[in-house]
């Protein structure tokens, strides 16, 4: 089907056409501009039409030869046959599209070379362990993967590393539909100084399959390994039972003047320099919209490893931190003496915040950063209910943020806001909203 893009999607950034221009019927084509005209070949039907490019008949003038060699293949990235000017442009039009206002953006520090964490499916190519990506919104598919321009240098060296080994091993791979098969998803992570990489196995996988993959400890390129168990039938990459083979199950970060440790399966920034500019851009928020702040009692929710609430506490009379995970306040409470602040100045308490409801001082500063989802009623809620003087909002889905605002924001002038493109090549960005009650 020969068809003209008629412009860009802008919550995927993909290009998109009409199937019927009487009824707009949209149709999705990852790795296309406006004004292209390309053979199409739909993949996916229904009310989410998705197609894939079979030939290029007219490209744009804005398109420029991606950097990776997977790009056109590949749904780990968005944008690369965009410069990075037009990625920003384009972002911004996506923030002022949700929130109806401009509101700044802060240019990432580096376009490629930045993230410390890579979920690499598995799959068998002539006999052989190969790993992958899937292709845009294609949950079927499979990319091998020999390069990647986003992950950073550590994590690229324990991905070339796995890669060239598990080559020559003689392993099963999970299958999913089957339910059968040993390794089912690698992960690769690296901070400036160090990595770690994590093999998912299923939990019936034999000890002599096992004794094969524990034999990538032997690569010095890689620091730390990680056998990961799982009896889930979902598609999870990562899950709590594990073995240490070699190093530790948890990597360090040294983030602006801090040390922060975080374990495999948990969570961390997945850009940790350009997290700096945006934590320190939210200090100078602070200084500048809450007077008094340093009288005022911070409540941190879903803390984590402590990363708002040790980087803020210098700014706050008390802070408080809440967090599902045992580990993850265990670890921020490590962290907390790691960077030598008193138990009095910064607590951490395990929650689960979408199951209960904090008493929150009136004059007291909230700051939260929750899933892609977004707040949750009960969440919303202690908010609505208890009136905290201040609050920020930081959040990786600009879309979910708006709609708890629109929630709240009779309640709340908005002070200040910003956004700060953590993610080049791809549609992601966070978002940041500084709001005073009314």
């Amino acid at each position: 089907m020969k068809v003209k893009i008629k412009g860009l999607d802008l919550k995927k950034m993909y290009g998109f056409t009409f199937l019927n221009e009487r009824k707009k019927r949209k149709i999705l084509i990852p790795k296309t501009l406006e004004n292209e005209v390309v053979e199409i070949k739909l993949i996916r039907k229904g009310k989410k039409r998705i197609a894939k490019v079979l030939e290029f008949y007219e490209t744009s003038k804005k398109r420029i030869k991606p950097k990776c060699k997977h790009f056109e293949l590949c749904g780990g990235c968005a944008l690369q046959h965009l410069c990075y000017e037009e990625q920003f442009s384009l972002k911004q039009q996506v923030t002022n599209n949700i929130f109806g206002f401009e509101i700044p953006g802060i240019r990432a520090n580096k376009i490629f070379g930045y993230r410390n964490r890579m979920d690499f499916i598995v799959k068998k190519e002539n006999d052989k362990i190969a790993l992958g990506l899937r292709e845009p919104l294609d949950y079927d598919s499979f990319v091998k993967i020999s390069d990647c321009k986003l992950m950073n240098e550590e994590s690229f060296k324990a991905f070339k590393a796995v890669n060239e080994n598990l080559k020559n091993l003689d392993v099963s791979v999970y299958n999913q539909e089957k339910r059968e098969g040993c390794l089912r998803y690698v992960v690769v992570q690296g901070t400036n100084k160090t990595n770690l990489v994590s093999l998912l196995v299923n939990e019936n996988c034999n000890e002599k399959e096992l004794e094969k993959l524990k034999q990538l400890s032997k690569d010095e390129r890689i620091k730390n390994l990680v056998i990961n168990y799982t009896n889930s039938l979902s598609d999870i990459s990562q899950d709590a039972r594990f073995e240490v083979v070699k190093g530790n199950h948890f990597l360090e970060q040294r983030f602006l003047d801090y040390i922060f440790k975080y374990p495999f399966n948990g969570f961390f920034q997945r850009n940790p320099e350009q997290f700096e500019v945006l934590v320190l851009k939210i200090k100078e928020m602070i200084k500048k919209h809450i007077p008094y702040h340093s009288e005022r009692t911070l409540f941190d929710l879903f803390s984590g490893v402590g990363l708002f609430s040790i980087t803020l506490s210098d700014l706050f009379k008390e802070v408080k931190g809440y967090e599902l995970s045992k580990e993850m306040v265990e670890l921020a409470k490590e962290n907390a003496l790691i960077n030598k602040i008193d138990s009095k100045k910064a607590s951490f308490n395990q929650t689960d915040l979408y199951k209960t409801e904090l008493e929150i001082m009136d004059k007291d500063v909230v700051i939260f950063d929750p899933p892609r989802a977004g707040l949750g009623k009960k969440m919303i809620k202690t908010i609505l209910k208890n009136k905290p003087e201040y609050v920020i909002y930081v959040s990786c889905n600009p879309r979910s943020q708006m709609a708890d605002f629109n929630i709240i924001k009779e309640n709340y002038d908005l002070k200040d806001a910003f956004w700060v493109d953590m993610f080049p090549q791809t549609a992601h960005m966070e978002s940041v909203l500084i709001l005073n009650r009314r």
